[in-house]
């Protein structure tokens, strides 16, 4: 056996979807362009302000909706039938994203960007914040290693900021931006880099300014599922936009914090913390899917998003104990020549437990 770490913390479990978000690093020359088929662009609920004492979450994202809706464009229509044909994912979507979208939605309003961006990750992967796609892009927002990192998401055994909602969404944003300002102001173009990569994006625009094409998203040479990526974002809006108009069934989202972030101080056990709120182990993982293993990283992140009708209950228990009923956690340094019939004896476990918690193939 290699010199390395045994721990004895179970791994939580990534689903397969597909998405990814590519990084790469070209200057955007601007040219004006207008879509051949831009004529009107389709806004049916312009006249739905938003409110001050608005109650559900769809309206106040619908008062934050800025994206051009061309709904005649086929690309768009087609993912329109295809969503309404599926009564049963939008309302698995709805579910999934409930106790993020107020969050999300928070922090796209405080930065004045278009609200459908809210939906992004339905696209991405229809809000399960353990999606994984075997471009190794993960999180709600799929970034894959290089351009996590590039935006400040932590990544090591312990931790994977990709897959926090919290940072991967400020990271997503922070990217939405970069990209929005890189492309001209163009939200479509700049949602459109976020799938395939600033790169080739630009490509495509190179050749259709050498060609002297217009450079909107519509007449751009893309990929097939970047063609397809855009049209989905602006289909599924219009779905949440209008809903009664396409037959569509949108249950109420009480628009008002689902979560809160409590900061825990220190490295502690999810079960224990999971003890403290009173809450099943599973759901707790599920609102914490950044942590690799079953503790948090020792170094941080020290947050916690926790119930909002949890929080008072879990911080009052937290202060109340002791520093070492946090965690129970115990990493072994593996030296050359030991086996796992030795580790497990010395630590009262057994081989099977050992080669489980740590994915190995053998002793």
């Amino acid at each position: 056996m290699r010199p390395g770490w045994i721990n004895a913390a179970a791994l939580l479990t990534v689903i397969s979807l597909t998405g990814c978000a590519g990084l790469s690093t070209h200057d955007f020359q601007s040219a004006s362009s207008t879509p051949a088929d831009a004529a009107v662009d389709y806004r049916p609920s312009a006249a739905l302000a938003a409110t001050p004492k608005q109650t559900d979450l769809w309206t106040r994202l619908r008062s934050g909706f800025a994206l051009p809706h061309p709904t005649y464009q086929n690309r768009i229509t087609s993912n329109l039938h295809w969503y309404t044909e599926r009564p049963d994912t939008i309302a698995r979507i709805v579910d999934s994203a409930e106790p993020y979208l107020y969050l999300i939605t928070e922090q796209i309003e405080q930065r004045h960007m278009p609200t459908e961006l809210a939906l992004l990750p339905v696209i991405e992967s229809s809000y399960q914040p353990m999606a994984y796609s075997p471009s190794h892009a993960a999180g709600l927002w799929q970034f894959i290693p290089g351009t996590g990192r590039n935006f400040g998401l932590k990544q090591n055994w312990w931790y994977d900021g990709r897959r926090d909602i919290l940072a991967s969404t400020q990271a997503a944003l922070d990217y939405l931006e970069k990209l929005h300002t890189q492309f001209n102001g163009d939200w479509l173009v700049a949602i459109a880099a976020y799938n395939c990569g600033e790169g080739t994006v630009q490509r495509a625009i190179d050749k259709n300014l050498s060609a002297g094409r217009p450079i909107d998203f519509w007449h751009l040479d893309l990929p097939e599922q970047t063609e397809d990526y855009v049209p989905r974002l602006l289909a599924f809006s219009a779905l949440i936009e209008e809903p009664e108009r396409y037959g569509v069934s949108l249950r109420s989202i009480a628009n008002q914090p689902a979560l809160a972030n409590v900061n825990v101080g220190s490295q502690i056990d999810l079960d224990v913390a999971a003890n403290l709120a009173n809450m099943p182990l599973e759901d707790l993982c599920r609102l914490n899917p950044g942590f690799n293993r079953m503790t948090t990283d020792p170094n941080g992140p020290h947050q916690l998003l926790l119930p909002v009708d949890r929080e008072q209950a879990f911080t009052e228990r937290l202060a109340d104990l002791s520093q070492t009923q946090r965690t129970r956690w115990i990493s072994h340094p593996v030296c050359e020549g030991e086996t796992l019939v030795k580790i497990a004896r010395d630590y009262n476990t057994n081989t099977s437990l050992l080669r489980t918690l740590n994915k190995l193939p053998g002793n």
